[in-house]
């Protein structure tokens, strides 16, 4: 990958596209990359909505290799949520067709002269941008279904939903998967209403056309990866149960050992882990929906994958990487409902997460009771079609808690955080940017990872100080979003100092690099540097005082995850 595509949609004749080259961003990508041009273009301080916002899109440096999970794209953009700089991520096919096609990143600048909305098609040869009203308010299943007859099947896109093009703050960036189905999502932070922002409805990849990616150094690389392989498969995050179950195995983990499980807006711990968890599992499987990730093409992840996937009545497959979430946050034990939110989640273009947090806040507002499921789906149709209550509920958690004078809100600087107590919430200033960079609140920086547990609720990581830990997971885990790989992997490396030596002598195989396991968490760390100058720069009196509009509260009977101030000043970040 050697240049940056840079769209600029400011002319009244429509967005205009040049290819550069990488420059100063040279040997940067995925996290890195995005991070450092965020960073040093977008002014400080800047509106999320305005010209001077940007949204870059970087696949990591695995990105169109044949190692695993290297199918990992990272999207920088100042928050609408937050107002501070984020970095979601998502596994995305788009990551391996921009790879082929030699683009290290995508960026969209400037502020649309006309209310057009755009669609943009890139292959090998040519860039077409065409304005597609027609398009307007189309769902991403439906603009997929749309985009189809002029496409085709052999393509990857980077889409918004309704709720980008109405630019709410808990809009997401759908990806599509290997059949085509916008099911993966750029979640955290708002980024679909930067796209919104832009005009843009869709990005069209089309790399068929591209010889693949070759290693540097074919002997390494593919000894290399028989090796990390191998340790994978010995971990506990990515070995027997993780290809058996996805992301479902985690949740008993959560609740038994780390105090995740909230339920009824933390009054309680949810009793119902196992049941959405690895026992939902078998109920899917029995219903054809594809579950062992030996076969689970469509979540892209092929070893070590991050979600289970659930048929709805049109045997469209949703992603289930919220129904542990919805589940526990809402209080109830039907994992198709579940299935069928995460669906509507991905038709909408909103993240589940977030929108998790301000559905139970609406339960708690009297809008509906816990518990109450039909309730639940309304509201996500309220809220994917743009009606006043919804947009209240789709600007996000902090937002319905101001609207309702709700007292309880578990959110930092208005980032919801569904499932957990907010781990942060005696953070100082200045220390927020590390805390909302990663893809999934139940996946921050390492602070609950540190006290990770099995399927059986029993520990296995390193024993360390609890900032040691935290420190060199958030490195680990910035890394492998560079690389444009599993965030598990970063837990994997930590534990088996051998799988961690494989994956160095793969990226160097691959890249032609000379990384170290000390270089290579560098990686992370100037990710983390970057986000963290940024957010220093331009948002100190933002940061001054936590945002949330409620009170941050622990678990009942479990306070194992809350940092003192000490303990947060050692961190790197």
């Amino acid at each position: 990958m050697d240049k940056i595509l840079r769209i600029n949609v400011s002319s009244p004749e429509g967005p205009v596209a040049r290819y550069e080259p990488l420059g100063a961003y040279a040997g940067l990508g995925g996290r890195a990359l995005a991070a450092k041009i965020a960073c040093e273009e977008i002014a400080d301080g800047c509106h999320p909505l305005g010209p001077e916002n940007k949204l870059v899109l970087a696949p990591g440096l695995l990105c169109g290799s044949p190692a695993v999970t290297a199918k990992r794209l990272s999207v920088g953009c100042i928050s609408p949520l937050t107002g501070l700089l984020k970095i979601a991520n998502s596994t995305a096919e788009a990551a391996g067709s921009m790879a082929g096609l030699g683009i290290a990143a995508i960026i969209l600048e400037g502020k649309p002269a006309t209310k057009n909305l755009y669609v943009i098609s890139i292959d090998a040869n040519e860039i077409r941008i065409e304005a597609e009203n027609g398009l307007r308010m189309r769902t991403n299943y439906e603009l997929i279904d749309a985009l189809k007859p002029a496409y085709g099947d052999s393509i990857s896109v980077i889409c918004i939903g309704t709720a980008g093009e109405m630019r709410m703050a808990s809009s997401t960036i759908a990806f599509t998967d290997p059949e085509l189905r916008p099911t993966r999502h750029a979640g955290r932070g708002g980024t679909g209403a930067v796209m919104g922002s832009k005009g843009i409805k869709a990005i069209i990849l089309n790399s068929n056309d591209v010889s693949p990616r070759k290693p540097a150094n074919p002997d390494l690389f593919l000894l290399a990866q028989k090796a990390f392989a191998s340790g994978l498969g010995k971990h506990p995050l990515t070995g027997e149960k993780r290809f058996t179950y996805g992301t479902n195995t985690l949740h008993r983990s959560f609740s038994a050992f780390s105090g995740a499980g909230n339920a009824q807006n933390f009054r309680s711990i949810f009793s119902g882990a196992a049941v959405l968890g690895e026992s939902a599992c078998p109920t899917t499987q029995a219903s054809g929906s594809q579950n062992n990730i030996l076969s689970q093409t469509s979540s892209g992840e092929n070893n070590s994958g991050c979600a289970c996937l659930y048929p709805d009545m049109d045997n469209r497959l949703p992603a289930s990487e919220a129904v542990w979430t919805s589940g526990g946050t809402w209080d109830f034990l039907d994992e198709e409902t579940a299935g069928t939110l995460a669906f509507l989640a991905d038709t909408y273009g909103f993240d589940a997460l977030e929108i998790s947090v301000s559905l139970f806040l609406a339960m708690e507002a009297g809008l509906f009771r816990f518990g109450d499921m039909e309730g639940a789906v309304r509201l996500m149709h309220e809220i994917g079609n743009g009606t006043p209550l919804g947009r209240i509920l789709g600007a996000g958690a902090a937002s319905v808690a101001k609207a309702y004078g709700l007292k309880i809100l578990p959110s930092e600087c208005e980032h919801a955080r569904p499932l957990y107590e907010a781990c942060f919430a005696d953070k100082p200033a200045g220390r927020e940017s590390g805390a909302l960079q990663q893809q999934a609140p139940a996946e921050i920086s390492g602070n609950l990872f540190h006290f990770y547990t099995d399927s059986a609720g029993q520990p296995f990581l390193r024993q360390k100080t609890r900032t040691e830990g935290m420190s060199e997971r958030q490195a680990a885990a910035a890394a492998m979003d560079a690389l444009g790989c599993s965030l598990l992997w970063a837990f994997v490396i930590l534990d088996q100092p051998d799988t961690f030596v494989a994956l160095v002598e793969m990226v160097n195989g691959f890249c032609g690099t000379r990384l170290t396991t000390g270089s290579l968490l560098e990686v992370g760390t100037l990710a983390l540097k970057a986000e963290q100058e940024y957010t220093e720069r331009s948002s100190s009196a933002m940061l001054s005082e936590r945002n949330g509009a409620g009170t941050h509260v622990p678990l009942v009977g479990n306070d194992v995850n809350i940092l003192g101030k000490d303990e947060l000043n050692a961190l790197h970040m």
